[in-house]
Formats: C-alpha cells, sequence, structure tokens
C-alpha cells in the first residue's frame, strides 16, 4: 500500500515536471484513449502517461533513447576502421512521423527504418514495415543508391530495437509477459507476433521494457503492442491483441473453466485397463484425464506400440471412453525430439534434419572401419556422457569413446554403424556433426530451422484431432536449438496451430515470451522423482516458489506431478504416499487458482492400502473447485506454506477448511496424526500409513467421539485398562471436548500399536 501511494505522489510530481518544462514544439506525440506517448525528435521518449490516473509511466533518472540498432557485424565501408570489433550500440538520431508512421535514422548507420503505427483504443502496435539504405551514413534523404532490406542487398541490421521504454517499478513485474503492473496501472510490451524478441532490463528504480526485431529470425513485419491501462483491464487489453493479430488466445483459455482443474494421468494406459483408470479418475473427481504419448506410440513417426493392435483406432475408443465418463482427454508428448527407436534415427538412415550440435571437417578419410576420426576443429566442449556420445558422418551414426584436444583432435574408440545404420568411408573434407542427444538420452533432437518440426506436427494433429483431444502438454519445449527465446514457442506453434478445436488450455515445460498465448497454464515439476517425504518441501520449493513468480504474468501453474507411490516402491525410505501430502499440494494448488495432478499406475492404486483416502482427497477438492467455493479471503490463507489446511465435509454437510498441525514424534511411523480446533474443541484426524492395526491412548474415554467422517454417525471408542482402544485405517476424526490440545499431543505421542506391525 505504501508502494503504490509513493508511486502515485511521484506520478504527480514527474507529471507536472514534464508538463511544465519537457514536452517540446518539436516533439511526437502518439495516444489513444488510455495513453499518450511524448516522444523527442531526436528519439527519446519523454513521457508516458496513463490517462484516466493522470500517471506518468516513465522513468528520467535513466537517458534511454527509444529506439536503437545492436550490431555485432562490422560497420560499412570506411566506418568499420573507426571503431573496435566488438558488439555496438547505436541509438536513433532523428524521428519523423509522416501519418502513421515514423522514420527513423540511427548513428553510424545508412539505414533508415519506417515503423508502422497501429493505434487503437486498446493499444498501440508498432510494425517494422521498411529498412532503407541510403548508401551514406547519415543521410536523411532518398537518392538514387537508396535500397530496401526486402531485396536483401543491403547489409542488415543485427538486432533492430524498435520499442525501449524506462518504465517506473511497481509492485509487480511479470517477466514471461513483460508487464510492470500494481493495483492500479499496468504497462506492458508485448510481442504482436512470433518473431519479436520481448524482454526488460532491470535498473535500480526502474527497467527497460524493449522489443527487437533480431535479423537471424525475422526484420520486416516484426511488431510488438504497447499497452497502457488499468489492471483490471489488462487481460482484456491483450485479449483484444490476440484477436486482431490471429494469435493463439491465451487470454480466453485462461479464463476457462477447465484451467483451474486437476488431472489424471497413467503411464500405464492401455484398450485392456481403460475402464478400470476410469474408475479411479471418477473416484478422485477428476474432470481432466492426460494420455501420455509413451504408453501408445514411439515419438517421431508416433507408429503405434503392439498394445494398440488397431492403432489410432484404439486410441479414439480410450477417449470416446473417457469423454463419455463426463471428462476431458489430453495429450502430453515430446514435440521437439524423436525416440532413438523411430524411423528418424535409428531407421537404416538417420534423417538429415536432425539438429547438430557442432560442426566438424574430416581432416583425413575414413574407411568403413577406422576407430579414430581425425578433425580440423577442436572437440573440447562435446560432451563426454555416456548414450550421448554420438557423431552423425552421413548417413552412418558413430560412437566415440574419448577426443583429444590439441592437434592432431581427434575423437578415439569409435564404434562404427550404430542404431541400424550402415558403416561408410568418408574423404577428407567432410563435414559432420555431432548429434544434439537430449539429456535424457532417450532422444534426438529436430534441427528446428529444417521442415522436419512442421512435419512432426502433421502427424500429432492427425492424432489429436481424429481422437478428440481437448488439452496439451509440451514436454520437451526447451529442447530446441538456439535461440530458445525463438525455437521454444515455435516449435509449439507449428504444432498448436493445426489443433483442431484449439486446445481449452496448454501446458509446456519452459516458457518464451511469445509462449504466454499458447502455454495458459504453466509447467509442471517432476515432483514424482521425489521420495512422499519430501512433497511438501519440493512442492513449497517449486511449485509455489513459480506460482508467485507467474502470478504477476496473471498465469497459474500446475502444482503436479504427484505419484501414489505406496510403500513398497520406496523399500525403507519411504512410508509411500500419504493424505496429506496431496492434501498439501492440491490445497495449495486451490489458494492460486489452479489444479495439481496425480501421475499413477494400476499396481501402486491397486496395492496402497490409502489408495482410497488419497483419491477422496482429490474428490473434494475438484468438488470446491468446480463449485467456486473458496473466498479470497481462503485463498490467501492457503498460500501460506507454513500452515496446512484439511477440507472436509461436516455434521450439515457442507465443506469445511481448518487449518490443522503434524502432531510429531509417535513412537511408531504407522500412525500419521493432525490436530486442528473447531469452536471450543479440539480434534484429530489420523490414518494408518500403510495397512490396518489397533492401537491404546493413555486417555479417559470422557467426551471423547469417533467418526469415520462428520456425516456419519459416531464410531463406539473401545476402552481396556484405562485407555481408549482406536481403529487404525483410513482416515478417521476423534473429537476431543474434554481435552486440552497438549493432552491430545502427549496422548498420541505415547499410544501403543495393539498387533505387530504389517508393513506392506
Amino acid at each position: 500500500m505504501r508502494k503504490t501511494l509513493k508511486n502515485k505522489l511521484s506520478s504527480i510530481i514527474l507529471l507536472l515536471l514534464v508538463t511544465s518544462s519537457v514536452i517540446g514544439q518539436n516533439d511526437i506525440t502518439i495516444e489513444n484513449t488510455e495513453m499518450r506517448l511524448v516522444i523527442s525528435e531526436t528519439g527519446f521518449a519523454k513521457s508516458l502517461i496513463h490517462k484516466a490516473t493522470n500517471q506518468e509511466c516513465l522513468a528520467f533518472n535513466d537517458s534511454v533513447p527509444l529506439f536503437a540498432v545492436k550490431q555485432f557485424d562490422r560497420l560499412i565501408g570506411q566506418e568499420m576502421l573507426i571503431h573496435p570489433a566488438e558488439p555496438k550500440f547505436l541509438p536513433a538520431t532523428k524521428v519523423q512521423r509522416i501519418g502513421d508512421a515514423l522514420k527513423i535514422n540511427f548513428k553510424n548507420l545508412p539505414h533508415q527504418v519506417t515503423l508502422r503505427l497501429n493505434i487503437t483504443d486498446s493499444y498501440i502496435a508498432f510494425v517494422v514495415d521498411n529498412v532503407l539504405f541510403s548508401g551514406t551514413q547519415g543521410s536523411d534523404e532518398a537518392d538514387t543508391h537508396k535500397q530496401e532490406l526486402s531485396s536483401r542487398r543491403i547489409p542488415p541490421l543485427d538486432e533492430l530495437i524498435f520499442l525501449r521504454l524506462p518504465i517506473r517499478e511497481r509492485d509487480r513485474f511479470g517477466k514471461w509477459l513483460n508487464v510492470m503492473h500494481d493495483s492500479d496501472v499496468a504497462v506492458n510490451v508485448l510481442a504482436v507476433n512470433e518473431y519479436a524478441m520481448i524482454d526488460a532490463e532491470e535498473r535500480s528504480d526502474h527497467r527497460i521494457l524493449q522489443a527487437r526485431a533480431v535479423d537471424e529470425i525475422k526484420t520486416l513485419g516484426v511488431g510488438a503492442a504497447l499497452i497502457t491501462t488499468e489492471t483490471r483491464y489488462l487481460l482484456d487489453r491483450i485479449d483484444q491483441v490476440e484477436k486482431d493479430f490471429n494469435l493463439p488466445l491465451g487470454v480466453k483459455s485462461r479464463r476457462s473453466e477447465e484451467a483451474k482443474y486437476s488431472y489424471y494421468w497413467p503411464f500405464d494406459l492401455t484398450p485392456a485397463n481403460i475402464e478400470q483408470h476410469i474408475k479411479y479418475a471418477k473416484a478422485g473427481g477428476f474432470k481432466l484425464f492426460m494420455i501420455t504419448v509413451n504408453t501408445f506410440a514411439i515419438n517421431g513417426h508416433y507408429t503405434f506400440l503392439p498394445t494398440y493392435k488397431n492403432g489410432i483406432a484404439d486410441l479414439k475408443t480410450i477417449v470416446d471412453k473417457i469423454n463419455n465418463a463426463g471428462m476431458k482427454a489430453g495429450l502430453h508428448l515430446y514435440a521437439s525430439k524423436a525416440d532413438k527407436r523411430d524411423p528418424y534415427v535409428s531407421g537404416g538412415v538417420p534423417d538429415h534434419r536432425l539438429n547438430l550440435r557442432k560442426i566438424f571437417t574430416l581432416a583425413e578419410p575414413i574407411t568403413k572401419s577406422s576407430s579414430v576420426i581425425t578433425v580440423e576443429e577442436n572437440p573440447r566442449a562435446c560432451t563426454k556422457e555416456d548414450h550421448r556420445r554420438i557423431l552423425k558422418i552421413g548417413k552412418e551414426l558413430i560412437t566415440y569413446e574419448d577426443y583429444t584436444t590439441e592437434r592432431p583432435y581427434q575423437f578415439t574408440g569409435c564404434e562404427r554403424a550404430q542404431l541400424q545404420t550402415t558403416a561408410y568411408a568418408q574423404e577428407e573434407g567432410f563435414k559432420f556433426g555431432l548429434l544434439d542427444v537430449d539429456t535424457w538420452h532417450r532422444w534426438v533432437l529436430y534441427n528446428q530451422k529444417t521442415s522436419i518440426q512442421e512435419e512432426v506436427a502433421d502427424r500429432i494433429a492427425e492424432i489429436y484431432n481424429q481422437c478428440g483431444f481437448r488439452f496439451i502438454y509440451f514436454d520437451g519445449a526447451e529442447d530446441v536449438n538456439q535461440p530458445l527465446w525463438y525455437y521454444v514457442h515455435h516449435a509449439q506453434k507449428l504444432v498448436y496451430d493445426k489443433l483442431k478445436p484449439a486446445p481449452i488450455f496448454a501446458e509446456a515445460a519452459l516458457q518464451s515470451h511469445f509462449s504466454w498465448h499458447i502455454a495458459s497454464r504453466s509447467n509442471a515439476f517432476d515432483l514424482q522423482h521425489f521420495s512422499p517425504d519430501q512433497i511438501k518441501e519440493q512442492t513449497t520449493f517449486y511449485s509455489i516458489r513459480k506460482a508467485q513468480i507467474t502470478a504477476n504474468d496473471f498465469t497459474a501453474v500446475d502444482f503436479g506431478w504427484i505419484a501414489n507411490q505406496p510403500l513398497k516402491y520406496w523399500k525403507n525410505d519411504s512410508i509411500g504416499i500419504q493424505p496429506d501430502q496431496i492434501e498439501y499440494s492440491t490445497s495449495k494448488a486451490a489458494g492460486w487458482n489452479t489444479g495439481t495432478s496425480l501421475w499413477t499406475n494400476l499396481p501402486w492404486s491397486e496395492s496402497h492400502a490409502r489408495t482410497k483416502d488419497v483419491f477422496e482427497v482429490f474428490n473434494i477438492w475438484e468438488r470446491v473447485r468446480e463449485k467456486n467455493w473458496l473466498t479470497e479471503e481462503q485463498k490467501a490463507e492457503l498460500r501460506n506454506s507454513n500452515v496446512e489446511h484439511i477440507l472436509f465435509y461436516n455434521e450439515k454437510k457442507e465443506f469445511e477448511l481448518q487449518p490443522y498441525y503434524q502432531i510429531t514424534e509417535l513412537p511408531t511411523n504407522e500412525i500419521r496424526a493432525f490436530h486442528f480446533q473447531r469452536g471450543n474443541k479440539v480434534y484429530v484426524v489420523y490414518w494408518h500409513t500403510n495397512g490396518e492395526n489397533e492401537f491404546s491412548l493413555p486417555l479417559n474415554k470422557g467426551k471423547i467421539r469417533l467418526f469415520d467422517t462428520f456425516d456419519k454417525r459416531p464410531i463406539k471408542v473401545q476402552t481396556k485398562d484405562g485407555k481408549i482402544i482406536l481403529p487404525a485405517g483410513g482416515r478417521r476424526y476423534l473429537e476431543c471436548g474434554n481435552l486440552s490440545k497438549e493432552q491430545i499431543v502427549q496422548a498420541f505421542q505415547n499410544l501403543s500399536l495393539l498387533k505387530s506391525s504389517n508393513k506392506e
């Protein structure tokens, strides 16, 4: 609150300064109904006013040119002899407005850039319309030597920064969306197509929001929108940008009902067991059901596995059954890489469009049996990880054991004709490369600069569209070649644009700026690889931390993946997944208006003593999501990672949310117990972690009552030798009407099991 008030006062002072002395006669004003941008004729932003609040949005303690060029190549002609060989930042020197266009000249460059303005009530878009080359550095006038960039006969601009604004700090900055905002005003620099590089530079009290056209990707037609609006209207303004520029509808999908739900994800799904999985999914109240490509096909050409003997027809039958059960099916896949078993890699001739991390030149010819390969370039940065040491030489794949880093540069210990390829002799001078094998060495990455990703997108779309999938997860989204800021979303968009109907929502393992429109719910973390005892800690460290970050981007996080692994999976290292661990994940997710997800298989569910309780926890929280039962105050309470909560049906068959606290230092890990307060009474929810048993508590029966659930009659409590005897199995609730919290905690810390351990 203080920071917001300070921002308002600072804004008023800045506004007075701007209006009284800064704006000049030759300045350029660009405005819509919500904002006014003032630019000097020398290319500096002088003011950005949000009209409704009269707030000045710019910072003025940093001299920031609005337009500039970052040049990595040498300068043109004799000019290159003046400056050292280093990257150069060349600001604008002159800006002219001619109708709805800006013409810009730059220091030490004979180029003139034309930006087309698209001014609407929702945003102002800046689009690179053309780049002209005068032939003479600093010339403003057209002449007979002028050439257009579109002809590619002129030297390119490596990075054209066509929007660069020093925006004052506010309460929040969303790095993914590139938006500064507080409760009043939001300022957003947003790409209007996939080609714009959007980022921000952090300063002491402001951030420079900027948009660039990178020549390696594209220059002409690249654009960005400037939005300055009341924060409550920001998503509406972005929605208009998405519609006007035919972008994926990220705002619409964020507002979808389904975006807040959890999903059920089995990794052993087959046509033979789909009914049993649906039974579990419905027990958990899931409305979303994820299917991973690994269960039905080999990634790449998507050759169906033997368990799907009817191919896509079997998969469609599964999806139909999911839909008929009242759920929506989603597709989880690795769109940007191929399985090593796929014909792209091991089909006899590896595809020429697989990515190569480094290129080498044969310094000596090789025969079909050569085990040493001598090259011209130093291989010092090549991987030495097992299963990743693969060279692609023509149509052959060759593994190496090691390499030298002094001349003669050599790959040594080479084994020929790997992955079903054939050995070939090659001449001196032959070019080849280091195959781009994923860190998860099962996969090989595609070269995103080739046609292979679009070819794969067609296959994915055929499966998605024919079977009736409704949402998608782009796993391995980070597994693309450089530059990541572009190819992360480029690979996703090639697939996304072919999916009919468009996904209700999408998730992805890595985000770039443009993917905000695609990945309307952020990634899940691989929490299934942590033992259940670590779930709460890792949920806090990863999921909650990410949720706090992406909330600034008006985006939620998938709080999964949680595995319902039983005790025997972890042997003596863990008690197996427990209801409170699920409750922690799904309740914290609800606090951030999102869901979690369950990663599972039938053997786990069928052998885990607490499966029923795990699915009951999911079920009640999914119903709360469906009914939008939580208040904003309750959501804020749930976001506190230091307090756990339990949700149950009370005696009136109504939802009830209570903070609860674990009773620690029990004499056995077979019993798990938490206490909470209702009115003037203390309650304990407890259960057996891996089976059934009975235990005694050193308490008098008094006013103690026991329930399976609050909406059912109490269970009779037995006594023996002055102690109460309690059954231990699934979750039960103990009402302790005449005892203090301290008495109850002490009693549980002195419980005694009545039967020998029955661990799985």
